[in-house]
């Protein structure tokens, strides 16, 4: 019954996708949602985009509306991909679309196909939650909702677990990202190129983990 509807701007996706994306590449949304909020993104960057949504309540609300326009909408499950091998350019799955495969088996079937899909040279674009930013990032602070939402993570010791359960109560996957790198260079043929948050770019899996 989950129906994911925010549309939060989120600057280093709009960074990542502004570095990666040239007109014309063929592009892989994973989890269109309801808004299609990150296939809207791509597309907008000259990208001929591909996206795909497990839920097909979510997709069917969002291919009922005017954004829909140009982008190719399907019914489909990260972890088995309904497309042939070096398709696409790009492979993103916004927000923390990844976080929502718990299991060991489909998080690192998920990450192999994204890189069966990839074009030599090709990009996996993903974001996970930092249990450290969740339980300690000043940004926390800023709004009675999200201290909230952190008051009951730390009450509930979700930073010793490795699953969270987000606003919509759904259980998340969650680790630092040093062990989520560690996760898709050992499932996958990937190799790290750069992590960001909203503090910059680095490839030092410590800093960034900090």
């Amino acid at each position: 019954d989950h129906v994911y509807r925010h549309r939060p701007v989120v600057p280093v996706e709009q960074q990542l996708i502004d570095e990666h994306v040239r007109p014309g590449a063929r592009a892989l949304d994973i989890g269109t949602a309801a808004t299609g909020r990150s296939a809207i993104m791509l597309r907008d960057a000259g990208a001929e985009v591909h996206s795909i949504e497990i839920n097909a309540a979510a997709l069917a609300e969002f291919a009922a509306g005017d954004d829909r326009r140009d982008l190719h909408l399907a019914v489909a499950d990260m972890v088995e991909l309904p497309f042939a091998d070096r398709s696409f350019d790009i492979v993103l799955i916004g927000l923390h679309g990844s976080d929502y495969l718990i299991g060991r088996a489909e998080r690192a079937a998920a990450f192999a196909e994204a890189a069966r899909v990839l074009r030599p040279g090709g990009v996996l674009v993903f974001n996970a939650f930092n249990p450290a930013g969740l339980a300690l990032s000043p940004s926390g602070l800023r709004s009675a909702a999200y201290l909230k939402v952190r008051v009951r993570y730390l009450r509930t010791a979700g930073f010793a677990r490795r699953t969270m359960i987000d606003v919509n109560g759904l259980r998340l996957h969650q680790a630092g990202p040093r062990r989520i790198i560690r996760e898709v260079e050992s499932t996958s043929p990937l190799r790290l190129a750069t992590m960001s948050n909203e503090s910059g770019s680095s490839r030092s899996r410590w800093l960034v983990g900090m």
